[in-house]
């Protein structure tokens, strides 16, 4: 509607010849509208003199121009009308037993599907080398989904951990950009582990390159990651 709004406000500072063009040019700009609707519309007419300046009493027009006037408006209920019938989709089973699975619940169901492929989204990133794989036997090609799906599951998992517990604590980690955010996603989280290093000495072993981002991390997880990563 702002668009169109922009439209009209543009239309009404064109000028026409004659009554008829204008009321035809408004017209044919209302019938486009999908949002906006026209009220007290109306062609003004203006005379236009050949000298420049204000004309004197008994100055006599060249031409007359003529423009559109009127006041552009949003009738909310058109509005909400389009907006929901955009919101609609089928969603459809062969499973008609109301009792084992309701409307929301398969509607919940659906909807979640989304999560699901968002994380196999993962298994096509060059970074996790599956194009490198190759399997020929079935037996094969089943081991290597299980490990794929497991190795989901576990990533999935994790990032559901690390995001309750920032919404626990209330707090944030800084993000790719730097920005700090309460739902971080599974992947940036394992690659700002990236380069981290045990390094072997004769009187002690040290923990190489953990940033604080590391170490919120750690601190949010828990026990059974610190004796990992701050053992030394």
């Amino acid at each position: 509607s702002a668009a169109e709004l922009k439209a009209f406000t543009k239309l009404c500072k064109q000028d026409y010849d004659t009554e008829k063009e204008a009321t035809k040019a408004a017209d044919a700009f209302i019938n486009k509208c999908k949002y906006l609707s026209i009220n007290l519309l109306e062609m003004k007419k203006v005379p236009v003199f050949e000298t420049k300046g204000r004309p004197s009493k008994d100055a006599v027009p060249s031409t007359t121009k003529y423009y559109i006037q009127g006041i552009a408006y949003t009738n909310r209920d058109t509005f909400e009308a389009m907006a929901h019938t955009k919101g609609k989709f089928i969603v459809a089973t062969n499973d008609l037993n109301t009792d084992l699975l309701t409307h929301q619940e398969l509607f919940e169901g659906y909807k979640g599907q989304s999560k699901v492929e968002r994380g196999f989204r993962f298994l096509k990133d060059p970074q996790f080398l599956a194009s490198t794989i190759f399997v020929k036997k079935p037996e094969r090609v089943e081991a290597l989904l299980f490990i794929m799906t497991l190795s989901l599951t576990v990533y999935a998992a994790l990032e559901y951990k690390i995001r309750q517990k920032l919404k626990e604590k209330d707090t944030t980690i800084p993000n790719q950009i730097g920005k700090e955010v309460k739902k971080p996603s599974a992947r940036w989280v394992f690659q700002s582990f990236n380069g981290i290093h045990v390094l072997y000495t004769q009187d002690k072993n040290v923990i190489l390159n953990l940033k604080t981002i590391n170490n919120n991390i750690i601190e949010l997880l828990g026990e059974m990651y610190r004796k990992y990563y701050l053992l030394f």
